[in-house]
């Protein structure tokens, strides 16, 4: 016999073929926007570790060698009238008394090692608080060298 027609079980698998399309084509576009806000974030996120450790390394480069001394375990470093230190979740640079968070959601330590010279190394390890960012920066520092 000739059907001019779908049955029943045809309309209920094409819309349930249609459904999973429908689906899978929301999760689909659901995954892109939050892989482009996770990769914003991420960007901002790097960006905010590169300026905070900018900061110190240009101070540090700006002092004599014996002006630079970690305090607390590595937990803060003293470059010259700063005081740079991780505060909770924060970086704070302190100059005479004023405090300024240069980085938030952040936590790292500081080392100083001796250099040829004189000189000493100062490294800064800092990175997300979630971990998924992680910076390090290395500044040589060279003591003052008195003139003729």
């Amino acid at each position: 016999m000739n059907q001019k027609g779908m049955t029943l079980i045809e309309v209920i698998i094409a819309m349930f073929i249609g459904t999973i399309i429908v689906i899978g084509g929301f999760e689909i576009f659901r995954y892109a926007g939050m892989a482009y806000r996770e990769s914003a974030s991420s960007y901002q996120n790097y960006s905010a570790l590169q300026n905070a450790a900018s900061w110190i390394i240009r101070d540090a480069r700006e002092q004599n060698a014996q002006n630079i001394a970690v305090n607390n375990g590595g937990q803060s470093v003293t470059v010259g009238n700063d005081v740079f230190s991780f505060a909770g979740n924060n970086l704070v640079k302190t100059t005479g008394g004023a405090s300024t968070v240069i980085a938030q959601n952040v936590t790292g330590n500081f080392n100083v090692q001796p250099g040829v010279n004189n000189s000493i190394i100062l490294t800064v390890n800092i990175g997300t608080v979630d971990g998924r960012k992680n910076l390090q920066a290395n500044v040589t520092v060279y003591p003052l060298v008195a003139g003729p």
